[in-house]
């Protein structure tokens, strides 16, 4: 009895539970059984290549998408590095002359373009890449007025959509584009720039157009600087007039043709057709090729005139080369000549004197040569010797 039921255990054992185990296959089936777990391993390897490839493509896609904004963040670093140096060579022209730079934008209309070849005749160079930004498009260069103030900008213009440039390309200076969103304005770091207005006058800039801006001010900075083409300031300060002394710091006033003084005139060297002075004009060597006329002293070393000196006095220490003088006080020289005639109301004193008609009141004459002359009407002559008195 106990070996059967050990026997029904062990049939219960190896019967599933709730199946008729009478028909049950034994040893034939159960390869079967055996092969379940690969075809599980099969199925997930298939499963696990379809995901990485998956991520595979979208990791390629994702740097491919990295390396394309890498790409024209490098373009747009070299645009704005080119924009700066651009507007860096604008800065040197413009500065150069800036009343004259004022001027002529106001001559053409408020807005002057400036052209390389502009540049090069101020003597300053530019690279010829630097003149093309963004996929080639050009940039130009550009002086606006208003005011007395003077804007210039370098401007990269063409269909390219133009972002604002980021932050980090503040060392560039003001720089900024118009955008769609503010059509308007020129935008970026630290610059917040209306344009309308000069938009609507001279079309300029242009929708997604990317701008490094800079201006000065004639009045706030440069109104103590002289203007060689005469630029009135806004408040009606000719730049060409002085408010205080010019010093030449030793150097020649040359190709003057008039000069007309209220005060003294003092020079080493002076070379002018007309000199109108009502003060005390003062020289080392004067070349006059019209007419010197001093209402108060002609002090001189070398005084050559080819037509006519007028005076009030006159103090002369080298040679006096005229074809006439007239003197209304005293007159002293070392060496004097005259081709014409002399007329001095008050004295005549030289060392040697050779003239060929004078009037004076009195002559001295202190050298042994005496003075020689064709005719002469004296008051009174004091000499070492006198012939044909």
């Amino acid at each position: 009895m106990l070996k059967r039921l050990i026997n029904m255990r062990k049939l219960l054992l190896l019967a599933p539970c709730g199946k008729n185990t009478s028909h049950r296959p034994h040893i034939a089936h159960m390869p079967h059984i055996s092969h379940m777990p690969r075809l599980r391993r099969r199925g997930m390897g298939l499963l696990d290549a379809i995901l990485g490839l998956i991520l595979f493509v979208a990791m390629v896609s994702m740097a491919a998408q990295i390396w394309a904004a890498q790409l024209e963040k490098i373009a747009r670093d070299v645009e704005a590095r080119n924009l700066w140096e651009v507007k860096t060579a604008l800065k040197a022209y413009v500065e150069a002359d800036i009343p004259a730079r004022h001027t002529a934008a106001v001559v053409a209309g408020g807005a002057l373009e400036i052209t390389p070849a502009m540049l090069n005749g101020a003597n300053i160079t530019l690279r010829s890449g630097a003149l093309y930004g963004l996929e080639r498009r050009p940039i130009d260069m550009w002086v606006i007025q208003d005011g007395s103030d003077l804007i210039y900008f370098a401007r990269a213009s063409g269909p390219i959509k133009s972002a604002h440039y980021p932050a980090a390309n503040v060392i560039y200076g003001p720089m900024g584009s118009v955008s769609g969103e503010q059509p308007g304005k020129v935008q970026g770091p630290a610059l917040d720039w209306d344009v309308a207005s000069l938009q609507n006058a001279h079309g300029l800039p242009l929708l997604n157009d990317v701008l490094a801006v800079d201006f000065v001010s004639l009045e706030a900075d440069y109104l103590p600087y002289l203007s060689r083409t005469g630029a009135v300031t806004r408040d009606g300060v000719n730049l060409s007039s002085m408010a205080s002394n010019l010093d030449l710091g030793g150097q020649n006033l040359v190709n003057v043709n008039d000069v007309t003084a209220s005060g003294a005139l003092t020079a080493d060297t002076l070379d002018v057709n007309t000199l109108t002075i009502t003060g005390t004009m003062s020289g080392a060597n004067l070349q006059i090729s019209d007419t010197a006329s001093v209402a108060g002293t002609l002090t001189a070393g070398q005084v050559t005139s080819l037509e006519t000196i007028t005076a009030g006095s006159a103090s002369i220490n080298g040679p006096l080369d005229a074809s006439s003088l007239s003197i209304s006080g005293s007159a002293t020289y070392g060496n004097l000549t005259v081709t014409g005639k002399i007329d001095v109301g008050g004295d005549v004193s030289a060392v040697s004197a050779r003239v060929e008609n004078i009037e004076a009141n009195s002559i001295l004459a202190t050298g042994a040569s005496g003075v020689a002359l064709n005719t002469g009407t004296f008051d009174q002559i004091i000499t070492g010797s006198c012939s044909g008195c």
